[in-house]
């Protein structure tokens, strides 16, 4: 808790509704979506209006259409560069490439961390400038602020049926992007820690590391993770089956928007060197509430929160540096196929190793934190055997 500083983060300010802002849409029919209670009794309740939630939905399916074209970006990178996409040292790269998880579940439950969290800073979004400082004590960047209001007041939404959830000429509509949100008490089994990155990086970190430092070692014996999802191929020959191939120009620049809007939360600098006013950290925060938000989860269930949240960003920052297509809307050209390197090493170095002030730092530094906290911390359950040596109880 010293760590985290949880307590003295959202001291006064109100977790039951910090916890409704990070849920996923309910799906179709939209209603709305309820927030809390207000303080006073004679007061109506704080929602998110239905049309809202509609927006917001539609919005899920943009992350899924924006993280396919980090996963294409991924394929089609070499392995030289995903072993330093995985490396946290500023000169030492790391001897396996990054990989994409190989379970269909944890790929959902790690994109529905970056839905939840869009989710999170729209609904807060949304709320009087008055209620949501007051409330949830989040503050917005005028830049922040203006990319939001870009996309909310996209001209695109006028050819949308938000009744309908769809976007117009694609294949996907809103009607799965719902089912609430994920119980906050999972376990490590609830994410693959055998493929991609949930425990590699930080596996063997011993009980008495610093805060900080990173053990990067591999077990010897461990069996390569993920061969398959290392990327391949030419990009001359790239191909790829794009589910809003017929959306139209405005859709296609509301789609960038939203890539462009999770880079800038990604790289938020923080204020006074304190990570949790970065709204990413803040997040990450609430991930880690009980149920009943009264107090927060133990170090080995809140961990798999953060490798999903690593993986998620360090997709995002290959994009960012290298992207196989141009976004046209952003004035951002594809990758060139010289120098891919010394590319990705400028945001590499500002972003991604030890020591950069940014939220996925702050992520990987945790983690390590957490793992050694967590070796502490009381099993699940307790066995014991009878007197007579039979029986377990």
């Amino acid at each position: 808790m010293e760590r985290t500083r949880w307590e003295i983060t959202y001291q006064g300010f109100r977790r039951d509704i910090l916890r409704s802002l990070t849920e996923m849409p309910c799906g179709s029919p939209w209603t709305d979506h309820v927030l809390g209670q207000s303080s006073n009794p004679a007061d109506p309740e704080l929602v998110s209006p239905q049309d809202d939630e509609a927006k917001i939905a539609l919005l899920m399916v943009a992350v899924d259409y924006m993280l396919d074209r980090c996963e294409e970006t991924m394929r089609h990178t070499g392995r030289t560069i995903l072993c330093w996409l995985r490396s946290t040292k500023p000169q030492a790269c790391y001897p396996k490439p990054f990989a994409l998880v190989a379970l269909q579940s944890s790929e959902k439950k790690y994109r529905q961390l970056l839905k939840r969290f869009l989710a999170f800073v729209l609904r807060a979004y949304r709320m009087s400038v008055d209620v949501r400082r007051r409330l949830t004590g989040i503050r917005f960047k005028k830049e922040q602020l203006r990319q939001m209001r870009a996309i909310w007041e996209h001209g695109a939404w006028s050819d949308v049926d938000l009744s309908q959830a769809r976007w117009p000429g694609s294949r996907d509509g809103g009607e799965n992007v719902g089912g609430g949100m994920e119980d906050d008490g999972e376990g490590e089994d609830e994410y693959e820690t055998d493929e991609g990155e949930d425990n590699e990086d930080d596996e063997d970190v011993e009980g008495d590391v610093e805060e900080g430092e990173r053990d990067d070692s591999e077990d010897d014996d461990e069996a390569e993770d993920g061969e398959q999802s290392v990327g391949h191929g030419s990009e001359d020959e790239y191909q790829q089956e794009d589910r809003f191939n017929n959306a139209g120009a405005a859709v296609d620049e509301l789609l960038e928007l939203v890539f462009q809007l999770s880079i800038t939360f990604s790289t938020e600098e923080s204020v006074d060197s304190q990570p949790s006013s970065s709204l990413l950290v803040y997040f990450s925060g609430i991930l880690g509430f009980s149920q009943d938000a009264r107090s927060f989860l133990p170090a080995k269930k809140y961990t798999p929160h953060l490798s999903a949240l690593i993986y998620i960003q360090r997709l995002l920052f290959l994009e960012h540096a290298l992207p196989l297509r141009p976004y046209p809307h952003l004035g951002i050209s594809r990758r060139s196929r010289f120098q891919q390197h010394q590319h990705f090493d400028v945001v590499r170095q500002r972003y991604m190793i030890t020591g950069s002030p940014s939220p996925l730092e702050e992520f990987q530094s945790l983690r390590d934190f957490g793992r050694v906290i967590a070796r502490t911390d009381p099993p699940s359950f307790l066995l014991r055997w009878s007197d007579d040596g039979e029986t377990v109880f």
